[in-house]
């Protein structure tokens, strides 16, 4: 058994199989590992308000890493240990560029988000009002949709940590990426094949794993990380164990040392017993060889 004192995991498609549901195993193997002296942590691309429900519902540990690795957050005092944001010219030349090709879009801050819907179809810009009509005051304050593109230049000077851009045709999305990296100091990277993920260049889940690991006091090979996407890549290159999801992309399965079940179902739980644990088995994936130097 690898002596294994932290667990990272990313959250959609590996721990959630919903928008804050999860398999009951994926959570009872969060308690069993925290009563062996683990600490299991949450590495999303989700922003703050987006992502805390279905933290503090399965019982994570108080460190968590957000937007694809902006911030790690202490959900505890709600104090961000690091915080990694674009630049306001930056942002402002991005989502300039995101009109002119016509995207909705996601604007993550530290403790708001933000949707652009003024190219969503009408039923779905409809809905997206509606709710945010519905919804109570305290998520009024924290989430909100605009079709002004002016709305989105002002909370560039508030700090903005990542910009989601959603482009239904694929070959417009990635020549959308191709753009975006010539504005240059940023970084890209997609848990969708329409999406693009925009950050401060140099931001990813591998980047802020090593700095939680730091803070936290755990060598690299002490750390095994679960993920399904190619935002998880990153993380599964660099950590001691890294573990994909039978359900996960091709790249990350790749990065990976190990598969476990479907993220879908109960593959976390399966990975944190069978792995940290030692108490089942679990499955190697072709390259069966650690690649740590």
């Amino acid at each position: 058994m690898r002596d294994i004192r932290l667990i990272v995991t990313d959250l959609d498609g590996t721990f959630l199989n919903g928008y804050r549901s999860f398999h009951p195993d994926n959570a009872k193997a969060i308690r069993a590992a925290q009563e062996a002296g683990i600490m299991v942590c949450a590495c999303t691309g989700r922003c703050y308000e987006m992502a805390k429900s279905p933290i503090v519902m399965a019982g994570f540990d108080r460190l968590a890493i957000l937007s694809n690795g902006a911030a790690i957050k202490d959900f505890r005092t709600g104090y961000n240990l690091m915080e990694k944001l674009i630049p306001p010219g930056k942002a402002q030349e991005t989502m300039g560029l995101m009109d002119e090709f016509r995207g909705t879009a996601r604007i993550y801050l530290d403790h708001t988000y933000v949707t652009y819907n003024k190219y969503q179809s009408g039923r779905g810009r409809d809905d997206s009002m509606d709710r945010n009509r519905r919804a109570p005051r305290r998520l009024r304050e924290n989430i909100s949709c605009t079709d002004r593109l002016e709305d989105l230049m002002e909370l560039a000077e508030q700090g903005i940590q990542q910009i989601n851009v959603t482009i239904p045709d694929r070959e417009r999305s990635r020549l959308f990426e191709e753009q975006v990296r010539k504005i240059g100091g940023l970084e890209t990277t997609a848990s969708n094949p329409t999406d693009v993920e925009i950050m401060l260049e140099g931001v990813s889940k591998g980047n802020a794993l090593i700095e939680l690991a730091r803070i936290l006091g755990v060598e690299r090979e002490n750390v095994m990380a679960l993920g399904d996407n190619y935002n998880d890549v990153p993380m599964l290159r660099w950590a001691g164990i890294g573990v994909a999801v039978s359900n996960a992309v091709d790249a990350a399965k790749e990065a990976a040392d190990r598969i476990t079940g479907n993220g879908r179902e109960n593959g976390m739980g399966q990975a944190v017993f069978g792995i940290a644990l030692g108490r089942g088995t679990i499955g190697y994936s072709m390259r069966r060889e650690m690649r740590r130097v």
